[in-house]
């Protein structure tokens, strides 16, 4: 899965998501062509004078000025491209990670109070100790 994030100054002001890098780069060609984002930021070389020149009375130059090239960013959208789809998969595994705590938190607290209390156990102590096994390496798997 391909994220497409359109930004000025360090905003997202735009961004999209694609099976494929082709529908992405279809996608941003398109837009592109219709600027749609407005103009994209430049990198541009502009001359910097350093020191004026030194001009006589008469008009003669006693010493050129002092020039210097710089490059000097201009405004506009940057584009980022991110392969996203090792995050949606960690998601996924996330969500079915906690969907398995969540629905298994009943089983540990009931047994720990019915074992407290001296009641009959819904789980015998190798089963209980299979599903904390089991919701130790669900939780080890969530990954934030």
């Amino acid at each position: 899965m391909i994220k497409i994030q359109i930004k000025k100054e360090d905003q997202i002001t735009n961004q999209a998501s694609f099976p494929t890098m082709e529908e992405a780069q279809a996608w941003l060609a398109h837009h592109e062509g219709m600027k749609s984002f407005g103009q994209p930021k430049q990198v541009v070389q502009q001359q910097i004078e350093i020191s004026p020149a030194v001009i006589a009375e008469d008009g003669s130059v006693l010493q050129e000025a002092v020039v210097e090239l710089q490059e000097v960013e201009l405004p506009g959208y940057e584009v980022e491209v991110l392969d996203i789809t090792s995050q949606l998969e960690q998601e996924q595994i996330n969500a079915e990670a906690q969907a398995f705590l969540d629905s298994t938190d009943f089983k540990v607290l009931r047994h720990i109070r019915q074992k407290a209390l001296g009641q009959e156990l819904s789980l015998s102590e190798e089963e209980y100790l299979v599903l904390e096994q089991q919701r130790s390496d669900a939780a080890a798997s969530i990954v934030k």
